[in-house]
């Protein structure tokens, strides 16, 4: 079975207390009622019964409340762990990048220092050309399109 969404549990938690409130409410409103007719067995009956359900949806609540939290920890985890495996990728693919254009530097006659001082121009020039790549291919296939 697929794990609960946090709206999911959100919702839960959103109809028990709906349900906790309508009932409570209509309860009360029986008691009410009940003391004005004096009738005392029916008044200790519906205020038994009142704290009965309180006491079930307080605990459901509680679970449910429990649940959304957890479920709302583990999905700021996973964002998190996405996140850091995106970005060490993202490091990886760049120092990949870097050995290779410092290797490139070298065998055309350029030290590896003079690379280093020229790698921040470099690197923004590489992401310029990227971007670049990435809308004019966009662009190329938005026109192949035909409708």
């Amino acid at each position: 079975m697929p794990e609960e969404t946090v709206s999911q549990a959100q919702k839960r938690v959103d109809v028990l207390e709906a349900e906790y409130r309508t009932i409570k409410a209509r309860l009360e409103d029986e008691i009410a009622s009940s003391e004005k007719s004096g009738f005392e067995p029916e008044t200790t009956t519906l205020k038994a019964k009142l704290a009965g359900h309180e006491g079930r949806y307080i605990t459901a609540l509680t679970k449910a409340r429990a649940s959304l939290e957890a479920i709302k920890n583990r999905s700021v985890e996973r964002e998190s762990e996405s996140s850091r495996l995106l970005e060490e990728a993202r490091a990886s693919q760049e120092a990949e990048l870097k050995e290779r254009a410092s290797l490139k530097w070298q065998a055309a006659g350029g030290s590896s220092v003079d690379f280093e001082q020229a790698w921040p121009a470099i690197r923004a020039q590489m992401l310029t050309q990227m971007v670049l790549g990435q809308i004019a291919g966009n662009a190329a296939s938005r026109r192949s399109i035909k409708f």
